[in-house]
């Protein structure tokens, strides 16, 4: 707490260093990255030092503040997460000392995430800034990603249960047991009271796994599937697995600490009941795929190649088609403008779920779908995010990152730009995609209104004619008659 009598005055001292901090920390010498320019390469790692060491002070302080006070330096540690001297290309022969560093602060921040949702409540500045260091530590972290897939996605549902509305031209099943391969199984990553076998051991087995989940995104490569035949290649390395085993940081973080980040199983829980926790992360981690991709204002982010990316978005269609159409909370509805947005192949999908999920005879099960078409034709249909009810995931207005202060991994140099030759869709692709994904939504919503419009009940009727009369103006020329 505060020293007797001097409250007030160290809460404006904090409130002014906050936004002094944050002030600097999204000033940038650069455009495509917030990074500024530095002489020399002592002076750059000096820079990323002392970064680490104020990321992990003001981690370490978040526990001990009053919750009044814990917005700020929750939106201080954002951009400061951010900074392009911490992005890949610029730890390209840092010290070893400065790379384990760096793992250690990582392993820190997934350590107090998890004490966090191994809590039944969170305030949402919480439960935001959570979703967002989550998403950042698991494309910074290849380790963790086999431990949050596996989570949401258990082998056995992945296995089993397929997404029959997927017709998009490469396989979600295939890809995502590729990806769900490396994920351990329940129990392994970190046993309760420190008992049973841990897969982030130092014995052979392990080690080789380790590898494995890095050379191939979850599976060994060169693997024949039945009949002899060769599967298709593996995905490259990405920017952050390629920089841990160039430098030879693959097992920088001993295991101890590890399984110390990854404490309890009521966190697992809740990801694997993929509500509200889940929601919101898959929200955080879309927005922030481009920045960790590297992918320019001017380019278009390959999803295919995205780490984690086939896993989740197959969790989030489950939830899509288990869950009444009526009853999507509103983290589930952000989430899905999120995907939209930033995945505009994905629409034709969701709208294949939302129509068939509709019916004709339920009232409250056409007005949820008609609800949720308008909001996915609005989303397609401009470039900013709808206003959704409750402005946010969890009922708040999402601070978005100041102009300017969205940090992303600039062009590749050296050794880390073999990844994106042959994977990267050009804008030109890009948009055919969108145009082809937008036409085939259109005439599947078309095709379900006119099942609404042949309906006996009235008031359906008339929701229909209602949305048909609201977006009339976002329909092409040759649908509209």
């Amino acid at each position: 707490g505060w020293p007797p009598g001097s409250g007030e005055m160290c809460a404006r001292r904090l409130a002014i260093l906050c936004s002094r901090l944050q002030l600097l920390l999204c000033s940038s010498h650069k455009e495509s990255v917030l990074s500024f320019f530095y002489p020399s390469p002592e002076g750059l790692a000096w820079t990323q030092l002392l970064l680490l060491r104020l990321w992990s002070y003001l981690l370490s302080q978040a526990e001990h503040l009053p919750y009044r006070h814990q917005p700020a330096l929750f939106a201080t540690l954002t951009p400061l997460m951010e900074r392009g001297e911490l992005g890949p290309s610029a730890l390209l022969g840092a010290p070893a000392l400065l790379l384990e560093k760096y793992a250690h602060v990582l392993w820190q921040t997934v350590g107090y995430v998890v004490s966090k949702l191994n809590r039944k409540a969170a305030p949402s500045e919480v439960r935001v800034f959570c979703s967002h260091a989550l998403s950042i530590a698991f494309f910074r972290l290849p380790l963790l990603r086999p431990v949050l897939l596996g989570a949401i996605l258990p082998p056995g549902e992945n296995r089993f249960k397929h997404v029959r509305e997927w017709n998009l031209p490469w396989s979600l099943q295939r890809a995502a047991l590729r990806e769900g391969n490396a994920a351990p199984e329940p129990g392994d990553a970190s046993p309760p009271g420190g008992r049973g076998r841990s897969s982030w051991s130092s014995s052979r087995s392990s080690a080789r796994d380790t590898r494995a989940v890095f050379a191939s995104g979850g599976t060994p490569r060169g693997r024949r599937e039945r009949g002899g035949a060769v599967r298709e290649a593996d995905p490259p390395l990405d920017a952050w697995a390629a920089l841990w085993l160039s430098q030879g940081m693959a097992n920088a973080v001993p295991p101890a600490v590890v399984e110390r980040a990854l404490g309890g199983r009521y966190w697992r829980e809740r990801l694997r009941k993929r509500g509200h926790c889940f929601f919101l992360l898959l929200e955080h981690w879309t927005r922030h795929a481009p920045a960790a991709m590297g992918t320019q204002p001017d380019e278009s982010t390959n999803w295919r190649v995205v780490p984690g990316h086939a896993v989740l978005i197959k969790a989030f269609l489950l939830e899509m088609r288990q869950r009444p159409v009526h009853l999507w909370p509103e983290s589930m509805r952000s989430c899905l403008a999120a995907l939209v947005q930033e995945n505009r192949p994905l629409t034709q999908v969701f709208a294949r779920i939302i129509v068939s999920a509709a019916g004709t005879t339920s009232l409250r099960r056409v007005l949820g779908a008609l609800h949720q078409l308008s909001d996915l034709m609005t989303v397609a249909a401009t470039d900013e995010q709808p206003s959704l009810p409750g402005s946010g995931a969890s009922g708040e207005h999402r601070p978005r990152t100041p102009a300017g202060c969205r940090a992303g991994v600039g062009s590749q140099p050296g050794g880390l730009s073999f990844w994106r030759e042959g994977w990267r869709e050009g804008p030109s692709a890009a948009l055919r995609d969108n145009a082809a994904a937008e036409a085939h939504s259109y005439d599947l919503i078309l095709q379900q209104i006119q099942y609404l419009l042949a309906s006996q009940h009235f008031k359906v009727v008339g929701c229909s004619l209602i949305f048909l009369y609201n977006h009339l103006d976002r329909l092409p020329e040759e649908r509209r008659g």
